[in-house]
């Protein structure tokens, strides 16, 4: 197994990708540690049941709003008070605004980088703290293909998602010594069902198609998959790196 007894701390973990993505480390041997809002938590209950069922110990659930630090902070006493110590953590959790930038306002940029950019970077360092006190780790940062390159109507959520793939290199400077590694994944659009009906509509697919080489959307476990490599062995030599799963999306 790839992450066999590797304790896994996932931020967004009851999202289409999360579920992916906790799935996976489980059934390659992870103790995964799922953070999310209160309200997520409670409508996807049975999800959590059904994981519990499967995973038994090797499976826990915690609400943290990341955009709070006092609320990170209380998530990292809660798993050294459980005698755990991370090797992994994905910052996973993500929001997005559709609207032109002359309406965004300062509510909305607040909310969107404070999830984005600031909830990943007070997540960080918190368990980074904890690696460090351990045998170092593996950091992926789910960034996005409009970190690197711009699209309408996004114009926050495209600087809290650059902001955050040169967060990946800083840190990955600074946490090199402690064998940490920091890295990124940059996705393209992610068809989940969630989103099905917007991204599937008939002018907005057309448009996105011509946009993706390989003319289709990515999945969530196109994404898990990434992250995957990225927190495992394999890419023990690999930090700083920003890996897009896009189709050819930046190629262009």
């Amino acid at each position: 197994m790839l992450l066999e007894k590797k304790v896994s701390v996932i931020t967004g973990a009851l999202g289409a990708i999360g579920q992916t993505m906790t799935r996976m480390f489980l059934r390659e041997g992870a103790l995964v540690i799922g953070t999310d809002l209160d309200k997520a938590v409670r409508e996807e209950e049975a999800f959590i049941e059904r994981v519990g069922r499967e995973f038994g110990d090797q499976y826990i659930i915690l609400s943290c709003d990341i955009s709070k630090v006092e609320e990170i902070r209380s998530l990292g006493r809660k798993i050294s008070e459980r005698g755990l110590v991370p090797e992994i953590l994905v910052n996973n959790a993500g929001i997005n605004y559709l609207g032109y930038a002359r309406d965004v306002t300062e509510e909305n940029w607040d909310h969107i980088l404070g999830v984005n950019l600031k909830g990943a970077f007070f997540m960080s360092q918190c368990i980074g703290k904890l690696m460090m006190e351990g045998k170092g780790g593996a950091i992926v940062n789910i960034a996005s293909q409009h970190g690197e390159v711009a699209n309408l109507q996004r114009a926050p959520y495209c600087a809290s998602k650059a902001g955050l793939i040169n967060l990946t290199r800083a840190l990955c400077l600074e946490w090199a010594e402690y064998g940490i590694r920091v890295n990124s994944v940059l996705p393209t659009f992610v068809l989940t069902e969630k989103n099905e009906q917007m991204l599937m509509q008939s002018g907005r697919y057309r448009t996105y198609m011509r946009e993706i080489p390989l003319r289709r959307y990515a999945t969530a476990e196109d994404v898990a998959n990434a992250v995957l490599f990225f927190v495992s062995d394999r890419a023990s030599m690999i930090t700083g790196q920003a890996l897009a799963v896009d189709g050819g999306y930046l190629a262009k």
